[in-house]
C-alpha cells in the first residue's frame, strides 16, 4: 500500500509536522519533506518522485499556502496523477482562483476550532477508506519514490566493507566498526516508518570537548570540537577533517550549531559569534560578544541566528546569518539570572530556551516576533528539538524526552526516558554555569548523545614531573588547599547535585560533604587561618558567595548580587577578599571585598575583556592573574590594590598562575600540558618576573592543576575516557 503526501507552505511546518504526527499515530503512513527526501537526492525531483508514487495527497491549507508556488506546483502534480486529494483547513481561508480549480471537487475537513484531534481523527478516517485498512508505511512507497536513497546505502555499504581499519596517524581515528553500522544506519533512513530503533557508538578522541558537538540538519555529518578547534566527520567516511579557520585559545567550548541546509556551521571563538561555509572554507564573524563565549545558538530557515552570550544578567539576541546589528529577542523578568542554549522550533519563529531564575530552572518559549516568554518544564539543562514534536532535556542526569502539541506548545502526555544517564557540562569557565547537556538531534530521526565525562584521579607531582603519589579519584575540577596544605576542598557531583566536599590530604580521615543544598555549589577560598571556607552556590539563580566555618554549621551569606561571583584568594593579612565578579557589558572582572570595616567591594582589574582567577602574592602587595585581552588566556602580574600596570608574564597562553610559598616564583600551566615556572626579582612596590621555563610536561591524558602543596604539584590523570558517542537511528517518540 502506497502512503499519503502531505503537502504545506513553509512557513506551515509547525503545523503540518503535527498533523502528520497525529495521522502516523491513528496508522496513517506519511511522507512528508524534509524528513523524507533521500539525502543526496535533488529536491524537485523527489517531490515529484514521492507524488507519483503516493496513494493520496493532502494539502494543508492557509494563507501562506495559498501564496506558495511550491504548494501550487505540488498540488498540480498530484491532480495530473489523478490522486485522491484532501484538503485540511487549520484557517478560515478559502482557496486562490487556482487552488481552487484542483480542489472544488475533492475532501475538505476543517482543522478549527479547536481541538485539532478530534478533526484529524475524521480525517484519518476519510483517508484509511481511500489507502486500505492497515495501510500506511513508508516503506510501501514503490522503489521509484526512493532511488537515490536505495543506492547511496548500497554504495556506502560497499565503502565501508572494503574500510575496516583504524584510522592510523592521527589522534582524530574512529573506530571503522562504528562507521560501518553508521552505514547500516544510513540504509534504515530508507526503510519503513516502524523500522526498529537501534543504538550504535562512535570514539571521540580522547580530547573532545564533552558536549561541544551537533549532527547536521540533514543528518550526514558530525562537527565536534577537540584540540582547541572544530572537526568535522561525514557519517559515510571514517575520517574527521580539521576546520581551518575555527582555532580558539581561550579553552572555551566552540559549542557549533548548524545552518538549516547543513551547509554551513556556526561557532563562538575569541570572542566572537562566527561562521564557516564548509563549501567554501571562508570564514566570516556574525557578532561580537560581550564576554569570551558564548552560551548556544540556533539558526532559522529565514536566516536569522539567536543566542546566548556567556554572562548571567544577559537575555537571547537575534543577528542576521550574515552579520549586522544584534537586538533582543528576550527579557530578564524579574527573578529571572540568566538565558541561554536556544532551539528554533520547526516554524523559524519560535524558539526555546534554557533560564535559570532565583528559585528554580528550566525551559522557556520565547518568539524571535515578542520579547514576551513561557516557561515550558523543569530541566537541569539545555534542551534540543527532535522531530516531529519532541524536546530533549535532562532531569537529574537522565535523559528525557517530552511531546508537545506544536500550534500552541502545549505538553502531551509525561516525559519518558532515553538514557538513565547523560552528560551535563557544569564547568564555570568564569562566573556563570554553563549547563549544556550532551545531546544533538538531526532532522530526520538521528539522535546523539554522551553518557559521561570520564573519570580522573588527582596525582602529586615533583619538580621534575615525576608522580610521586596519588589522592584518588577527582571528582571535580574545581579545587582550593588549606593553609595548611591538610585538607581539598572540592566539588563533587553525586546523584546529579554538585556540593563542596573537603578530602583529607593524607588519606587517614574520610572524605566528609561540606555543603548540604539542592543548588549548585564549588569551593572558592580558604580564610588565612584555614578555620572558614568562602565558597558559591546557585541557591538563588545566580552564583553568589557564602561563608561557613569548617568545623560549625554558621553558613551564611557574604556577597549576593544581580552578577555570577566566584571567590579565588583570601589574602594572607584576612582583609581581602578576591574574586570574580561578571558584569553583562565587561565579562569577568576582578573585585576586592573588604572583610571588616564597610565591606564595600571595588574594582581591581576592570577591562572589557575576561579576567579571571586572581591569586594573592605571599605578601599581599601583588596579585596574579588571567586576563583574555590579547584574545587569548595570557597570565599577568598587578600591584593590589591598584590601579597599577600589569605586567604579563607568559607568551604563548596560560592557566591559572599561582605562587610559591616564599614569593619567589609564579606557577601556571601551559598549552601542552607544560607547567611553566617564572621567577619573581624585586619586592614591595617593584616586581621583575623572569623568563618563564618548562618544570616538566604531562602525558596526553594528565593535565597540571593550579594547586602546590609543599614542594609539590597537584595533576589531573585520566583514568578512563569520556563515553563514546551514542548514536540513535529510527528514534520516535512513543504515542502519549
Amino acid at each position: 500500500m502506497s502512503a499519503l503526501f502531505i503537502s504545506y507552505a513553509s512557513d506551515d511546518q509547525a503545523v503540518a509536522l503535527e498533523v502528520c504526527a497525529q495521522l502516523e499515530a491513528q496508522g496513517v503512513g506519511c511522507w512528508i519533506a524534509p524528513r523524507d527526501v533521500a539525502p543526496g537526492a535533488q529536491w524537485d525531483e523527489a517531490i515529484v518522485d514521492a507524488i507519483t508514487s503516493a496513494g493520496a495527497f493532502l494539502l494543508v491549507l492557509t494563507t501562506a499556502a495559498n501564496g506558495s508556488p511550491y504548494v501550487k506546483n505540488e498540488v498540480n502534480h498530484a491532480f495530473a496523477a489523478k490522486l485522491p486529494i484532501f484538503t485540511f483547513r487549520v484557517e478560515d481561508v478559502q482557496p486562490d482562483k487556482s487552488l481552487g480549480f484542483y480542489l472544488a471537487r475533492h475532501h475538505w475537513t476543517d482543522g478549527f476550532p479547536a481541538p485539532m484531534a478530534p478533526k484529524l481523527a475524521q480525517l484519518s478516517a476519510a483517508v484509511m477508506t481511500v489507502l486500505g485498512a492497515g495501510a500506511a508505511s513508508l516503506g510501501t512507497i514503490t522503489p521509484a519514490a526512493r532511488p537515490a536513497r536505495r543506492s547511496r546505502a548500497t554504495r556506502l555499504a560497499g565503502a565501508f566493507r572494503a574500510r575496516r581499519t583504524l584510522l592510523t596517524g592521527s589522534a582524530l581515528g574512529f573506530l571503522a566498526a562504528s562507521a560501518l553500522a553508521i552505514a547500516v544506519g544510513v540504509s534504515l533512513r530508507g526503510a519503513p516508518v516502524n523500522a526498529p530503533e537501534m543504538r550504535l557508538q562512535i570514539v571521540l578522541p580522547p580530547l573532545a570537548r564533552l558536549t561541544s558537538f551537533a549532527l547536521s540538519p540533514d543528518g550526514h555529518s558530525l562537527v565536534f570540537q577537540a584540540d582547541g578547534k572544530l572537526w568535522l566527520r561525514s557519517l559515510a567516511s571514517e575520517e574527521a577533517t580539521p576546520l581551518a579557520g575555527t582555532e580558539q585559545s581561550l579553552n572555551e567550548s566552540l559549542l557549533p550549531f548548524w545552518s538549516p541546509d547543513s551547509q554551513s556551521v556556526a561557532f563562538f571563538v575569541d570572542n566572537r559569534l562566527k561562521r564557516i561555509d564548509l563549501a567554501s572554507g571562508v570564514v566570516r564573524t556574525v557578532a561580537g560578544l560581550p564576554g569570551a563565549s558564548g552560551r548556544g545558538g540556533t539558526w532559522s530557515a529565514a536566516g536569522t541566528i539567536v543566542f546566548a552570550p556567556s554572562s548571567d544578567g544577559s537575555p537571547l539576541f537575534r543577528v542576521s546569518a550574515d552579520g549586522g546589528e544584534t537586538t533582543p529577542v528576550t527579557r530578564l523578568e524579574a527573578g529571572h539570572r540568566t538565558h541561554r542554549y536556544p532551539q528554533f522550533l520547526p516554524d523559524g519563529r519560535r524558539f526555546i530556551f534554557f533560564a535559570r531564575t532565583t528559585d528554580s530552572q528550566g525551559l522557556y518559549l520565547g518568539s524571535v516576533d515578542s520579547l514576551e516568554t513561557r516557561r515550558l518544564l523543569d530541566s537541569d539543562g539545555s534542551a534540543v528539538f527532535a522531530a516531529p514534536d519532541a524536546v530533549l532535556f535532562g532531569r537529574k542526569e537522565a535523559l528525557l524526552a517530552q511531546r508537545f502539541n506544536l500550534a500552541d506548545m502545549t505538553p502531551r502526555g509525561n516525559p519518558i526516558s532515553i538514557a538513565g544517564q547523560v552528560a551535563v557540562d557544569w564547568t564555570t569557565p568564569n562566573t556563570s554555569l554553563a549547563g549544556s547537556l550532551a545531546v544533538s538531534a538531526s532532522a530526520n530521526g538521528m539522535l546523539a548523545y554522551r553518557l559521561s565525562a570520564g573519570r580522573n584521579q588527582y596525582v602529586l607531582m615533583d619538580r621534575a614531573g615525576r608522580e610521586i603519589g596519588s589522592l584518588g579519584e577527582a571528582l571535580a575540577t574545581r579545587v582550593g588547599v588549606s593553609p595548611d596544605q591538610r585538607t581539598l576542598a572540592m566539588a563533587r557531583t553525586i546523584n546529579g547535585n554538585t556540593d563542596v566536599w573537603l578530602v583529607d590530604v593524607a588519606g587517614v580521615q574520610p572524605s566528609r560533604r561540606f555543603t548540604t543544598s539542592a543548588a549548585w555549589e564549588a569551593p572558592g577560598a580558604w580564610s588565612p587561618d584555614g578555620r572558614h571556607l568562602v565558597f558559591t552556590s546557585s541557591r538563588k539563580g545566580v552564583l553568589d558567595l557564602y561563608i561557613k566555618s569548617i568545623d560549625g554549621n554558621d553558613e551564611r551569606p557574604l556577597l549576593e548580587s544581580a552578577n555570577g561571583k566566584a571567590a579565588s584568594d583570601w589574602s594572607a593579612d584576612g582583609r581581602f577578599l578576591l574574586y570574580q565578579d561578571a558584569a553583562p557589558t565587561t565579562a569577568d572582572d576582578l573585585w576586592a571585598l573588604p572583610m571588616s570595616g564597610d565591606r564595600k567591594p571595588f574594582a581591581v582589574v576592570q577591562t572589557p575583556a575576561l579576567e579571571c582567577c586572581g591569586r594573592f602574592s605571599p605578601d599581599g602587595r601583588w596579585i596574579s592573574f588571567i586576563s583574555q585581552e590579547t584574545g587569548r588566556s595570557e597570565a599577568y602580574v598587578q600591584a593590589f590594590p591598584g590601579p597599577a600596570e600589569r605586567v604579563r608574564i607568559s607568551t604563548d597562553g596560560a592557566g591559572t598562575p599561582f605562587w610559591s610559598a616564599d614569593g619567589r616564583e609564579l606557577y601556571f600551566p601551559a598549552p601542552g600540558g607544560r607547567l611553566m615556572a617564572v621567577p619573581i626579582a624585586g619586592g614591595g612596590t617593584t616586581l621583575k618576573p623572569g623568563t618563564p621555563v618548562a618544570l616538566f610536561q604531562t602525558a596526553a591524558a594528565t593535565s597540571p592543576a593550579a594547586i602546590r602543596i609543599g614542594e609539590r604539584f597537584l595533576a589531573i590523570s585520566s583514568l578512563e575516557a569520556p563515553s563514546p558517542l551514542t548514536i540513535v537511528l529510527n528514534w520516535k517518540p512513543p504515542i502519549p
